[in-house]
């Protein structure tokens, strides 16, 4: 177990290449632990919930978007000590607007890395 200011970094990108790096979430950490307000934030493709993780404590409650059933299941395992984690199963680019997510304070988007659906989620977020 790797951590980093009191924070578990959860997997790496070099074990599960599907998430985000162990630099990748110390920056998350130096940019948002110290924050004096309660943020709320939509993370858009939660994936296995490996990332969530750390959101979970560095953030007061944490909206995570997934399409796949499959990996909200897993992210629910992985996450299911954590109270401040509520899980939305859509598909953001079929049909699904984001205006039915809560507003937020900070959006983040690790969904598909194609030019065209990137433009999407700016407007769309």
């Amino acid at each position: 177990m790797i951590e980093y200011k009191g924070i578990n970094l959860s997997v790496d990108k070099s074990i599960d290449k599907n998430t985000t790096s162990h630099q990748f979430k110390k920056d998350l950490i130096d940019e948002f632990k110290d924050s004096e307000w309660n943020n709320t934030i939509l993370e858009v493709s939660c994936n296995r919930g490996y990332t969530t993780s750390v959101l979970s404590k560095i953030f007061g409650r944490v909206y995570a978007v997934e399409v796949e059933d499959r990996h909200l299941r897993k992210a629910k395992s992985y996450n299911k000590f954590r109270t401040n984690i509520h899980y939305i199963k859509s598909h953001v680019y079929v049909g699904d607007k984001w205006e039915k997510f809560p507003m937020v304070d900070v959006v983040f988007i690790d969904c598909v890395h194609v030019h065209e659906f990137v433009l999407s989620d700016l407007e769309e977020s």
